[in-house]
């Protein structure tokens, strides 16, 4: 089985984390040859270079660049994939057509997210390419729903963590060293400083308890264009308190030695599909707090591996806060069922079977 993926860019981020964890799990099958066709030169996930699957880039001219039709279709005529997985929107528009001129599968697996309201170009992007798409994947059921997709052709699957992953370990006492927070419970966000993450609630939440708790931090791990903007918010006084260290490539140096997980969502623009951020922190062991809605219940349940909270509630993040890190024994309990939970049923192999078992059943009928 040849299968080629269509992908904008390999940018840090969940959805393209899912993806290269997918590459991954499926270059060990010896009977599928992967290509990836890429639409840009970004690539932050280096270690899709150690895999073994063959990467054309085809680098837009511009944002709609008719070029990647012939491009896309005279390689497809070359390597004769038997499948086409396309991973987001604007690359189903660029390969939906090559698939069926060419008379091959085409895997729709542009829903990566679950908004309480779609974007008018997702709408319209669905809207074209639904009807003639043999697959849908999604990896929320909530997923799904918000883009109303055909039950008759979509299942979701939900993201896989490598367990392998977990080896890494670096004591709590080295990333005190390192941020300067000697003895303090670190509360962190993992996620990028854009709009769809509300870091206004998280930061709000911060300075609030900072004021009055000096045995908390707080730290967020992430870049983008709204950064400088939100540790403008921060005052001089807690800065040393609270840290927005940047991105990172070692992500799991500081998964390891946090106390505690947040993910807040701006609910108005982004509705999460599974939270790649909230899945390893998960996998560390770590109790969660997350933003109710999208396909975040789908793996975080509330009460039991962390809190679930109603968007922008600052006072019940702050209140969320405080019980986990203040009730040892919850913080611990809550951990290790959220970490049985990504054992059990978001790992990376059962994620892996479940897309082959989907590309067979597509090929044999």
């Amino acid at each position: 089985m040849r299968i080629l993926f269509i992908i904008d860019t390999l940018k840090t981020g969940g959805k393209e984390r899912r993806f290269i964890e997918l590459f991954k799990g499926l270059s060990k099958n010896e009977s599928l040859e992967i290509h990836l066709v890429m639409l840009s030169t970004i690539i932050d996930y280096k270690d899709v270079f150690d895999l073994p699957i063959k990467i054309h880039f085809f680098e837009r001219r511009r944002k709609k660049d008719l070029s990647i039709f012939s491009r896309l279709y005279k390689l497809c005529k070359q390597i004769k994939p038997s499948i086409i997985q396309s991973c987001e929107s604007m690359c189903s528009v660029y390969s939906l057509p090559v698939a069926k001129l060419l008379g091959i599968k085409f895997v729709n697996a542009m829903i990566y997210n679950a908004p309480f309201r779609l974007k008018v170009t997702n709408w319209i992007r669905s809207k074209l390419t639904f009807p003639m798409s043999d697959l849908i994947i999604a990896n929320s059921e909530m997923g799904l729903k918000s883009y109303n997709a055909p039950k008759a052709k979509s299942v979701f699957i939900h993201n896989g963590y490598d367990l392998n992953r977990l080896n890494y370990s670096i004591s709590t006492n080295e990333i005190q060293d390192e941020l300067n927070l000697h003895g303090k419970k670190i509360v962190a966000m993992v996620g990028a400083f854009e709009i769809r993450k509300d870091y206004h609630t998280f930061l709000d939440a911060a300075i609030h308890i900072s004021n009055t708790r000096k045995d908390i931090a707080f730290v967020a791990i992430g870049d983008g264009i709204l950064l400088s903007k939100f540790q403008a918010m921060i005052p001089d006084s807690l800065k040393e308190n609270i840290q927005l260290i940047g991105r990172k490539s070692n992500i799991e140096r500081y998964l390891s030695a946090i106390d505690l997980g947040v993910l807040t969502t701006n609910h108005r623009i982004h509705g999460e599909g599974i939270p790649n951020a909230v899945l390893e922190f998960m996998a560390f062991g770590k109790p969660v707090i997350a933003t109710n809605g999208g396909g975040t219940p789908e793996l975080v349940k509330d009460g039991i591996t962390g809190i679930l909270i109603e968007p922008y509630d600052i006072q019940g993040l702050i209140k969320s806060i405080l019980t986990i890190l203040d009730d040892n024994h919850l913080a611990k309990r809550m951990g290790s069922e959220g970490k049985k939970i990504v054992i059990e049923n978001f790992n990376l192999d059962k994620m892996v079977r479940s897309y082959e078992i989907e590309y067979n059943k597509l090929l044999q009928n």
